[in-house]
């Protein structure tokens, strides 16, 4: 196992690095930063297992500007941002000969003009989409393209890992960072199930803690709160900080709920600490607040942290959710 797996992965980047790069997006007032160099983002898909999102134009004299102004719109969006950094952007030529093979591979047209082309790692054509003025359905392209693409990185090349009561610590981080680095939401279970390992080593449990504060879904909060309020200092400290990573809906779904507990102990602080991050909650109270004898001031403060994660869960929803 452990010589095949890593044969398909060996070159993946550390997820940290993934994380601050979000490489080939920027902001929206920017849009999109589509590479020009379409061999180094090859390597680079190769390298990270991100998909590739090649924009394929034709030569200058035959590109239709009639929807430019939509175009570059929808490459500012917010949700179209939000999905591309899951990609790889690059721009290509089509009626640049050295990539007629590559075109020819991918199925793409002759005359084809304006239009994305989904690439796996592999080189393999994942789908194509030509309608990117329109950013609300360009996003719901990317993230079923991409929703597709991770469920089969898990079922084919992760899930066997996982699998394998004999697979080393060496393969279970590797496929552990790539859960991580990729967001790979389905995977939750799985890496709840290999934290629940005997003797996982520390540096196992790390990886996988760090997993479930990327995928950010209901069962991984729920389970790093449990951590941040275990018996490890290191194990909480890490879970505490994977916390502050989850997303405001999560916080609402999972967070929001743990401070209306009676008892203010560590899994209470750790909650309104990651609600805090989250969703930039003001004025937010210091540790020892909460060791005061005021419980009307204590309750005030619950009820502002809740209203304001309810707020802001509601616009992170209407703008992100179906994107994940």
């Amino acid at each position: 196992m452990s010589r095949v797996f890593h044969s398909r992965v060996a070159r993946c980047v550390p997820a940290a690095v993934l994380l601050c790069c979000c490489a080939g997006v920027a902001t929206a007032q920017k849009g999109i930063d589509w590479s020009r160099n379409v061999e180094a983002s090859i390597a680079e898909s190769k390298r990270t297992l991100k998909p590739l999102m090649m924009f394929v134009e034709g030569s200058i004299d035959e590109r239709d500007d009639r929807t430019s102004d939509e175009r570059r719109k929808a490459f500012m969006d917010p949700r179209v941002l939000y999905v591309a950094q899951r990609y790889i952007p690059v721009r290509a030529d089509r009626s640049v000969s050295k990539y007629r093979g590559m075109f020819d591979k991918l199925g793409v047209d002759v005359n084809a003009n304006l239009m994305i082309v989904f690439v796996s790692p592999k080189g393999d054509k994942l789908d194509d989409f030509y309608a990117l003025h329109q950013a609300d359905s360009f996003a719901q392209k990317m993230a079923l393209v991409y929703r597709v693409y991770r469920k089969k990185v898990l079922e084919d090349d992760l899930a066997p890992v996982f699998n394998d009561e004999k697979a080393s610590a060496a393969d279970l981080k590797k496929a552990l960072g790539i859960i991580e680095a990729l967001a790979i939401l389905e995977a939750d279970q799985l890496v709840i199930k290999t934290l629940d390992r005997r003797n996982v080593g520390e540096d196992v449990a790390e990886k996988g803690i760090a997993a479930l504060g990327a995928i950010s879904t209901t069962p991984a909060v729920e389970r790093l709160l449990n951590e941040a309020a275990g018996a490890s200092v290191k194990r909480a400290r890490q879970a505490a900080d994977a916390l502050e990573r989850c997303t405001p809906a999560a916080a609402e779904d999972v967070l929001v709920k743990a401070l209306d507990e009676t008892k203010i102990d560590a899994r209470f602080v750790a909650a309104y600490k990651a609600i805090a991050k989250v969703t930039k909650l003001s004025n937010a109270k210091p540790d020892k607040f909460w060791e005061g004898d005021n419980e009307k001031v204590k309750r005030d403060e619950i009820r502002r942290a809740a209203d304001h994660v309810e707020k802001r869960a509601a616009d992170w929803r209407r703008k992100f959710d179906e994107y994940r």
